[in-house]
């Protein structure tokens, strides 16, 4: 039973990565059409750039107020969508930790001898 859900688990974690470049695309995509100045003041980045660097480099850009400052609805809704995957992607990893841990033996063998 725990193996079945663990693959279940596994697939939806990689359609949330899926939707993570999906979504990142498309913020990507209004960033560049919408808020062209902006875009050339974080230095132009490439969409390989941007993906790559999304909780490192451009965390103020999607998860700070940055985003929020533009006033723009369709960043924001972009902006949202991508978090939205990064907290999906983190709460099936914590549940898969906790799925082997409640599979997994744990006990000490030498605390039982």
């Amino acid at each position: 039973m725990f193996d079945i859900i663990a693959i279940c688990i596994l697939v939806i974690f990689a359609a949330v990565i899926v939707l993570n470049y999906y979504f990142c695309k498309a913020f990507y995509r209004a960033w560049l059409e919408q808020e062209k100045a902006n875009w050339i003041s974080w230095g132009k980045p490439s969409f390989q750039a941007f993906y790559e660097a999304q909780l490192d480099d451009f965390y103020p850009m999607i998860f700070g107020t940055e985003c929020v400052k533009l006033k723009n609805k369709a960043l924001i809704k972009a902006s949202s969508d991508i978090k939205f995957s990064w907290y999906a992607a983190l709460i099936l990893i914590v549940t898969g930790c906790g799925l082997v841990g409640f599979e997994a033996n744990l006990t000490a063998r030498w605390a039982i001898d």
